[in-house]
């Protein structure tokens, strides 16, 4: 679901991102990293795997905090990972509700799309009127951004 939401607003439908079968095929890895247990340990061992999948491969390591909070406040995951060409952001998620409507997700999807070159979506316009009905994928799109 995690990994659905974040491609979605990467907007790969517009920008020609698509998954790949393997790595030799991929442009960039894109990693998800839950927090479990303690931020550097989860991040060294998400480290590792992208590292034998391949090192040299450009990576945005996409760190996923669980909370309910979307104002929940995480220490900077990148003085964790001393990769070269890594890219390393924070997101918040919650395992009912999947990544949170924030500004710290909107952030981090914003210098993902900048690091591998899309162009930054502006942002939304308080102005506009609410859809009268929503289908579940915009619901949940919706919820995140």
């Amino acid at each position: 679901m995690l990994c659905t939401q974040m491609r979605k607003k990467l907007g790969e439908r517009r920008s020609g991102l698509m998954e790949v079968s393997n790595v030799e095929e991929c442009d960039v890895i894109m990693g998800f990293c839950p927090v479990v247990s303690r931020a550097g340990t989860d991040i060294e061992v998400a480290l590792k795997k992208i590292q034998d999948l391949s090192d040299t491969k450009p990576v945005a390591l996409v760190v996923l905090h669980h909370t309910f909070d979307p104002e929940f406040m995480v220490p900077d995951s990148s003085v964790s990972v001393n990769r070269e060409n890594t890219l390393t952001v924070d997101c918040l998620f919650h395992e009912d509700k999947g990544l949170l409507r924030c500004p710290r997700n909107q952030e981090a999807v914003d210098e993902v799309r900048k690091w591998i070159k899309l162009p930054v979506k502006p942002p939304k316009s308080n102005e506009s009127a609410a859809p009268a009905e929503l289908t579940d994928e915009q619901q949940a799109d919706e919820e995140f951004m």
